[in-house]
């Protein structure tokens, strides 16, 4: 059997159990799904062990297990965490007139959620992949990682540069990181396009980044007047986002 189709049976296992009225016993999801019995058993067996499915000796019955309440929770706490990133980055680009981006860390990339400007959240920018040396929001979800993390991260990798003003060292990176974590924001200053200057501060849950929001003007008009107004408002909305969520801040 390819893994493919190994990993459609799992998911449909736990599907058909999280689905189900009533707990069910190895016989109703075999019934149901068409599983040969020997691998249905193997298969509950792996799952009852990672927490995913939970077993019941009393009823001989499967029900949803710890882990998989937990991450079906982390899960949907994503999805509200996006919705409130763009009602807060629209509020936020009509108080500012400028474009406001939201992404999250992959590795050595930021991927980003969505854009919006001043007029409405766009999505054109969906995916877009920029790396996080080269951009505000990478820099400031880096810094949530020690200076040992980011030199493994970047072990034997060569830092592409974009501009004449794009970080070209690791070291350079990291110096510039330890500012990031002493200022809580970073600045991408004709980092990535020569155009553009922007400010990112951190989307922090449970001492975790969860994602960077970041705020983009015209080179032209970049200061250190404008970065500080920048960070009074950014900061401000980055709170809402969590109040939003329900998070307590810290007075």
């Amino acid at each position: 059997m390819s893994k493919t189709n190994t990993t459609k049976r799992i998911f449909d296992v736990i599907r058909f159990v999280m689905q189900s009225q009533h707990s069910p016993n190895l016989s109703d999801i075999q019934k149901s799904l068409g599983i040969p019995k020997s691998t249905l058993h193997g298969m509950l067996q792996e799952l009852c062990e990672a927490d995913i499915l939970s077993y019941r000796e009393d009823g001989k019955a499967y029900s949803v297990g710890t882990e998989l309440i937990q991450q079906s929770a982390y899960c949907l706490s994503k999805v509200n965490l996006i919705e409130e990133l763009k009602i807060v980055a629209a509020e936020l680009g009509k108080e500012l007139n400028c474009n406001v981006s939201c992404g999250v860390l992959d590795k050595r990339n930021v991927v980003y959620i969505f854009q919006s400007s001043s007029n409405q959240v766009a999505v054109k920018n969906a995916g877009l992949v920029i790396p996080a040396h080269a951009c505000s929001i990478g820099k400031i979800l880096l810094s949530q990682l020690d200076d040992a993390a980011i030199r493994s991260l970047y072990e034997n990798v060569t830092l592409e540069l974009f501009t004449e003003r794009t970080i070209s060292s690791i070291d350079n990176l990291i110096a510039e990181i330890n500012d990031v974590r002493k200022n809580g924001y970073a600045t991408d200053v004709a980092e990535f396009s020569p155009f553009i200057a922007c400010l990112s501060c951190p989307i922090e849950i449970e001492d975790k980044y969860m994602a960077g929001m970041s705020v983009t003007i015209s080179i032209n008009n970049f200061s250190e007047e404008v970065v500080q107004n920048m960070y009074y408002h950014l900061k401000k909305a980055t709170d809402r986002v969590l109040q939003r969520l329900g998070v307590i801040l810290d007075v």
